[in-house]
């Protein structure tokens, strides 16, 4: 799969000559955002909105909390909770990141409410 002359590009192309080869570009992207990503400030922004999401996620009383005020604002989303970051799937990186912005005063708000829990995990982070 290294060339569109070798390996499956070609077998493909003898069976069906008509086909066209067409280099996975979605793979280009990854390797292209990889390399953006050793960016100090991108790789930081990135860092902290992960920690957040996870933190949030981590407990179930964080999470119905996140839920209630979107539902509240939003209150015909259909989406809820917040989306884990995934370490491989850029366009699922995106999506996430694009959540979480377009939510990002509810999280603000969510992560407000909470200062006045008694939560163990909640001493040990700072945002």
């Amino acid at each position: 799969m290294t060339g569109h002359l070798g390996a499956c590009a070609a077998l493909i192309s003898k069976e069906y000559p008509s086909s066209i080869y067409v280099h996975f570009a979605s793979h280009s992207l990854n390797l292209v955002l990889s390399d953006a990503c050793k960016v100090g400030a991108m790789r930081n922004t990135i860092g902290k909105t992960k920690d957040m999401i996870t933190f949030i996620r981590a407990s179930e009383k964080r999470t119905d909390t996140q839920k209630e005020r979107i539902t509240s604002v939003e209150p015909e989303s259909r989406q809820t909770r917040l989306v884990k970051l995934s370490e491989t799937q850029w366009v699922e990186r995106h999506d996430a990141i694009s959540f979480f912005k377009d939510m990002f005063v509810m999280v603000y708000d969510t992560l407000g409410v909470t200062i006045g829990w008694d939560d163990a995990d909640l001493a040990r982070k700072r945002f």
